[in-house]
């Protein structure tokens, strides 16, 4: 596996209805949002850990936020994303196959690695608690 995502889906939103990427290597943005649905389940005799859906929920949920992005602020003196707010841009799911943790994992930091190589900031949404832990 290589540096591989799976774009966010037609009829499915990106987070905070930013820009989506199809293809790592023409990002352009300052912050990549990327989804990791799968880590390494509790029980080993599972091949998705039980939060698989959690970035698909956390996009949908994003959804309630988007109208209230411009808007005034005032604990920040300004709109929410501030006058020059950066360039997201939702890069869909590491590409994942089902029971291979390792792979997966190294699936992951492929990915991560071409987010930073093109100067993005990445920013993942999870699967389980073994996603940010280095292996």
């Amino acid at each position: 596996m290589g540096a591989t995502t799976i774009p966010v889906p037609t009829g499915q939103p990106s987070f905070l209805d930013a820009p989506r990427c199809k293809d790592l290597a023409t990002l352009e943005a300052d912050i990549a949002i990327i989804g990791v649905p799968d880590g390494v389940p509790y029980a080993m005799a599972d091949t998705t850990s039980l939060s698989h859906d959690a970035p698909r929920t956390i996009r949908e949920q994003s959804m309630r936020m988007v109208g209230f992005l411009s808007h005034y602020d005032f604990d920040i003196g300004g709109p929410v994303l501030g006058a020059n707010p950066p360039r997201i841009v939702d890069c869909g799911d590491v590409a994942m196959e089902p029971g291979q943790f390792a792979a997966n994992s190294q699936a992951t930091t492929g990915v991560i690695a071409a987010v930073l190589d093109r100067g993005a900031i990445p920013i993942v949404f999870g699967g389980d608690d073994s996603v940010p832990i280095p292996t």
